[in-house]
């Protein structure tokens, strides 16, 4: 419990001074000070020093995060999903799970709710190179994610496509950058019931004026140019910056519409200003508009991998990786913070000013 006591407050303080004294130069010693300053910002602002709190503590974890680099690189296992166990002939499973990110994923906070870019794009890397790995099935839940991780993993699946069959399947969701990420597939096979589509960009730019008004918060700013300081969250957008940024997300969108047109032929002129338009689509009017080939669950994905691979049979496997914080957080999936029964652990910490391929309805 917060209280705004002065006296409390005064004990706190002096208790941290106190500990940062004794271990100078360690996190802890660092993690006193920034709390410290904090608290004397903000006065007696409950709430807000609840908020402040936390987000320090989550800080504190991304850290520590750097310890995991002195216990060596992941373990990989091999798991068996379908097929012959005695085959020599591998379709590998490559998941494209949560939303799509940047990032190696080596903490226990970057989840099962994250595509991390340079975990898919390494994994592909080494199917590439192993000469048992005769195909890929790319299992996409996914709504997408940031512009720059979701080209990145386009470009390598293209890559592998130029070497070795891949197929896509499509689970839950598969919108705007999971999409995306599926184009340079051979064949898309979508569940029925999958929700894919939004294909489109999207740029947000939030504006706190309002709520730094209430509170006394003002800013200073110094800039070199007119537009220095595009997208400042306490003031509003001009009209001239809406244009810029407006233009931005023009260009970003004309390369991908331009990539579905070249990748997804059977999408009719006469349909294209409902393709285009951002919505989701269910599997099935996805196969009506020809944004899929096929309806059809993992294993007619499955199937239809072997069939353009030419294999008869096949040891169908995804790998999964135990390294240092599996170990230490074994058993648990996710960690989760929340404040006022809201998680604000299930979505990055970074901003999210930037291009978009993702449809936010899903997160």
């Amino acid at each position: 419990m917060i209280t705004s006591s002065a006296d409390n407050r005064l004990q706190e303080q002096t208790a941290l001074r106190a500990a940062a004294t004794e271990r100078p130069g360690s996190l802890w010693n660092n993690l006193g000070k920034v709390y410290l300053y904090v608290t004397s910002a903000i006065g007696s602002c409950g709430c807000i020093a609840a908020i402040g709190l936390i987000m320090l503590i989550v800080w504190g974890a991304r850290q520590i995060d750097s310890v995991s680099d002195s216990f060596g690189p992941a373990e990989t296992e091999e798991v068996l999903v379908a097929g012959e166990a005695e085959s020599e002939d591998v379709i590998l499973v490559v998941p494209i799970s949560g939303e799509i990110v940047e990032g190696e994923g080596s903490s226990p906070w970057d989840s099962d709710s994250y595509a991390v870019a340079d975990a898919i794009i390494e994994e592909l890397d080494q199917a590439m190179e192993d000469e048992q790995v005769k195909a890929v099935i790319l299992d996409v839940n996914s709504p997408g994610g940031g512009s720059y991780p979701s080209v990145r993993i386009y470009d390598k699946v293209t890559e592998f496509a130029a070497q070795k069959p891949v197929v896509a399947y499509f689970s839950q969701v598969a919108a705007s950058g999971g999409y995306y990420v599926s184009l340079p597939a051979e064949r898309i096979v979508a569940h029925p019931e999958t929700l894919t589509g939004s294909i489109g960009v999207i740029l947000s730019v939030s504006n706190i004026e309002g709520l730094a008004d209430k509170i006394g918060l003002a800013e200073t700013v110094f800039k070199s140019g007119e537009h220095k300081d595009i997208g400042n969250s306490l003031r509003a957008v001009s009209e001239e910056e809406s244009a810029i940024f407006q233009s931005i997300v023009d260009e970003s969108f004309a390369e991908f519409r331009s990539q579905v047109l070249e990748h997804r032929s059977g999408i009719q002129e006469a349909d294209q200003a409902v393709v285009f338009d951002g919505r989701v689509f269910t599997g099935q009017q996805a196969l009506q508009y020809g944004l899929v080939d096929q309806l059809g669950d993992f294993e007619d994905a499955v199937t239809q991998t072997k069939e353009i691979a030419g294999l008869s049979s096949a040891r169908v496997i995804r790998y999964e990786q135990h390294g240092f914080w599996d170990t230490v957080f074994s058993g648990s999936t996710q960690l989760q913070v929340s404040v006022a029964g809201v998680d604000i652990s299930a979505r990055p910490a970074e901003s999210r000013s930037y291009l978009l391929y993702l449809w936010e309805g899903a997160l």
